[in-house]
């Protein structure tokens, strides 16, 4: 099925969408890690960094698998960061890994 002006696909509409998705989340992630990287560089230790992340996760309202997740890779990274590994790039690898976890459902789909 051919939609506008455009000659465009319903297929080829979907695909920009995702990309326009995709690009957004990307923005944003972009935004994140430039923010963080200021907190780093001020001077805030990684692991006050980590157990905050941790604090405000507990309190955030998305789904609970959601939540669980995120709580376990900051929990992952705080031990790593704990043995040693406190540094700008493993706290960009945690940031990109809450990123990617998936938005299962809106807060008002749960309980």
């Amino acid at each position: 099925v051919v939609s506008g002006e455009t000659g465009d696909t319903e297929q080829d509409a979907s695909v920009k969408k995702k990309n326009n998705k995709s690009d957004d989340e990307g923005k944003a992630l972009s935004a994140a890690l430039a923010k963080l990287k200021g907190l780093y560089t001020a001077g805030y230790a990684p692991v006050d960094l980590c157990s905050t992340m941790f604090r405000v996760a507990k309190y955030v309202d998305v789904p609970e698998t959601v939540k669980l997740q995120a709580l376990k890779e900051i929990g992952f990274a705080h031990m790593r960061i704990g043995d040693g590994a406190a540094s700008l790039l493993q706290l960009a690898g945690l940031l990109a890994k809450l990123y990617s976890i998936p938005r299962q459902a809106s807060p008002a789909n749960h309980q």
